[in-house]
Order: C-alpha cells, then sequence, then structure tokens
C-alpha cells in the first residue's frame, strides 16, 4: 500500500530504522509488510528481518546450539537473550550494505537485547530509529487470535503470550520511549489496517 502524498522526509545520507512493536494479534506484520511496500514505492532500498523466522531457519541449520535451539522451540521454551542477539547481529552483518533502510519485525523483546539493539545500529551508522508500538488490549489481541483458528491459538497459550509481553518486552518498550537518540512512536492498533497504517505514515511525518 503506497500512500500518495504521505513521503518520507528526512535527508537520505542518513538511514533508518523501523523496530516494531505489538503484542500477539496486534497486526504487526501486516504493518510491516505495508511499510516495506511504501517504502520500496518511494524509492528506498529495504532490508527487512524477522528474527522468528530467521531463529527457525537457524534451529534447521544442524549444529549443535541449533539442536538445543530446536528443542527450545518445540517445547514452546524461551531462548537467551545471546541466541536473539546473534540472529541479528550476524544477519546485519552479512546483509547490511549501509544504503538501506531497516525494518525490525520481533527483535528486542527483552530489554537487554532493547539496549544491544540501539548501540549496533548506531554503530553502524543508521542516524534515525523509530520504535513504533502498535498498542492494543489484550481483550482485542485476544479476539483476533481466537479468530485465527489456529491450533496454539488457544486461551492458555494467549494469556501466557501476553503476560509475557507485559512482563519482558513492555521493558524494551520503555527503554525505546525514553532513550534520547530514540523517537517513539505510539499508534492505537484497535482500527482497521488501513488506518493503522495511515497513523503510522503520519506519524513519521
Amino acid at each position: 500500500m503506497f500512500v500518495k502524498g504521505l513521503v518520507f522526509r528526512y535527508n537520505k545520507t542518513m538511514n533508518n530504522a523501523y523496530i516494531l512493536f505489538g503484542k500477539s494479534g496486534s497486526g504487526k506484520g501486516t504493518q510491516a509488510d505495508l511499510l516495506i511496500k511504501h517504502l520500496k514505492g518511494s524509492g528506498e532500498k529495504v532490508l527487512y528481518l524477522s528474527t522468528g523466522e530467521h531463529m527457525r531457519k537457524f534451529s534447521q541449520s544442524g549444529s549443535y546450539i541449533a539442536g538445543i535451539v530446536k528443542n527450545t522451540l518445540d517445547q514452546g521454551g524461551l531462548l537467551p537473550e545471546f541466541i536473539a542477539a546473534n540472529t541479528w547481529s550476524q544477519y546485519l552483518i552479512e546483509n547490511f550494505r549501509g544504503n538501506q533502510d531497516l525494518v525490525l519485525d520481533g527483535l528486542a523483546r527483552r530489554l537487554g537485547e532493547a539496549v544491544a539493539l540501539e548501540e549496533a545500529l548506531k554503530y553502524i551508522g543508521i542516524k534515525n530509529i523509530y520504535a513504533i508500538f502498535i498498542n492494543t488490549s489484550d481483550t482485542w489481541s485476544i479476539e483476533r487470535l481466537l479468530g485465527r483458528g489456529r491450533s496454539d491459538d488457544n486461551q492458555a497459550d494467549i494469556a501466557e503470550r501476553l503476560n509475557w509481553f507485559a512482563d519482558n518486552t513492555m521493558q524494551s518498550i520503555d527503554y525505546f520511549k525514553t532513550s534520547s537518540g530514540v523517537r517513539y512512536i505510539e499508534i492505537n492498533g484497535e482500527q482497521t489496517i488501513e488506518n493503522v497504517f495511515s497513523d503510522i505514515l503520519q506519524a513519521l511525518q
């Protein structure tokens, strides 16, 4: 979705990073896809990174640690911060060319990782860092997740994910909210997909 008339106005000698946050069911992934399409439609080069996607690929790579990671994921366990940080840092090392905007989905879900991510982005020359929180209530998220009809979207699993977000990821969000080096944007996620995206673009002006 390229929204005519809404073009990012910044000095393009400076690359941007967009870190998206949202509870399960908030539509964060959909908004990441729309943002990528809009940036490309504006003529920008974009590098997209979803930690979950790359974590699953790594778990199938056959190494000893990949086997531990796969076992943890299969059991629904929590991976240590160093695994998550290694996943996105290795991806950036191999793929960032210095002329791309970054759209980051699923990164910095805990405080220590948030601190490391901000440090890494500044180190590689990203001047404009945006933390975008698509805020929804638990009730909204639960209704959306149950409506998907997936086997892992049951009441107990959903409650566990939402509690984990409140206990962990909110610390990362609060960190970026108060960081002088990050522009924090909070969006009402309890709208149509189109309206949420329009609000994101307006906030980025």
